[in-house]
């Protein structure tokens, strides 16, 4: 019997720019995260760096086989605090490979040219890995992820939508919004406590997508919103059914001790413009040790498990009564 071998493959490995979008949103398509029979396919449509332009710094390397666009490797770099100490982390995510082309050694690849090219001050990386994607797991099958529990709500606008309720903010308001955020998640580790030139920086970034008046406030809570679905869908399979879902995005809150309703009802009041808007949910990051914890529980909505993936970066002891802060602008 003559032995066979697999045929050689042409693989360019290089950074990604503005026009290979549509190039990059079509290997997300073709690569779902799977979750035992759950598949999930992220659709960015036309504007696939939506979410990097709200990112403090960014990097994306992609590469190609025989000519095709293949896979994708994008990190993110933002500070963070982290036991009392604030350090800059590499933010692994949107890694793709697309089905097939998997087993070709494409992670190893993008990997060996993309971390060179990350800043020189790194204190570690992190990733978000859904509960159960055993193919995202298998990447660092070493890694024990954090013992914290990191849930993503994501609530049905229209059922849970309530009447308008407090007001838009504007630049007026920023040390009003700072101390409502900063209380709020000051226990949190990777919470990084806001300033006023922090918040502004972080809402003039990409205002088209996420400012001033996508945050609305009252005396005792704040909740500011990216309706992220008006580009992106998530399309969700299992045996039985289809879905497609557009999201918006609670990106910043904050609630003084007694104004909870006052955060329940901006929440209802979001879903309901979410609704206008034709989105289907708005969704929510929350641990138990966090504020908004219990805030909309009885709200419908479906629920999402995560683990912290984590290289070079320590879990605290503490982390049970302190809980993760979530940036989703970092998911």
């Amino acid at each position: 019997m003559t032995a066979t071998t697999a045929p050689e493959v042409d693989i360019v490995v290089r950074p990604a720019t503005t026009a290979d979008a549509s190039a990059l949103a079509e290997i997300e398509r073709r690569s779902p995260m799977v979750s035992g029979d759950v598949r999930v396919t992220v659709d960015r449509g036309d504007d696939y760096f939506a979410s990097a332009r709200l990112m403090e710094a960014s990097d994306v390397v992609m590469a190609e086989v025989d000519g095709e666009p293949a896979a994708v490797h994008c990190a993110a770099f933002h500070h963070l605090r982290l036991a009392g100490e604030v350090v800059r982390v590499c933010y692994v995510h949107h890694l793709r490979v697309a089905e097939q082309h998997q087993g070709k050694g494409l992670f190893g690849r993008l990997k060996e040219f993309a971390v060179p090219r990350y800043p020189g001050d790194l204190a570690g990386s992190y990733a978000w890995v859904a509960s159960g994607n055993s193919r995202s797991r298998g990447l660092a099958p070493d890694i024990t992820p954090w013992d914290v529990d990191v849930v993503r709500r994501q609530f049905d606008a229209r059922a849970s939508a309530g009447p308008a309720f407090g007001r838009p903010a504007t630049v007026a308001d920023a040390d009003h919004i700072v101390d409502l955020i900063n209380s709020s998640h000051a226990r949190e580790h990777f919470f990084l406590p806001y300033t006023v030139e922090s918040l502004t920086a972080r809402l003039d970034r990409a205002p088209d997508l996420y400012s001033w008046d996508d945050l609305w406030l009252t005396d005792g809570a704040v909740l500011g919103v990216w309706p992220a679905g008006r580009s992106i869908q998530v399309i969700t399979e299992t045996p039985d059914t289809t879905t497609v879902n557009r999201d918006a995005v609670v990106l910043d809150y904050g609630v003084a001790s007694g104004a909870e309703d006052d955060l329940l009802r901006l929440t209802r009041a979001w879903c309901s413009r979410a609704a206008d808007e034709g989105l289907d949910s708005l969704a929510t990051f929350s641990s138990p040790p966090s504020p908004n914890w219990s805030v909309g529980a009885d709200l419908p909505h479906d629920a999402r498990h995560f683990d912290l993936i984590a290289t070079r970066i320590d879990e605290p002891s503490d982390l049970a009564g302190s809980g993760v802060h979530v940036d989703p602008i970092y998911y």
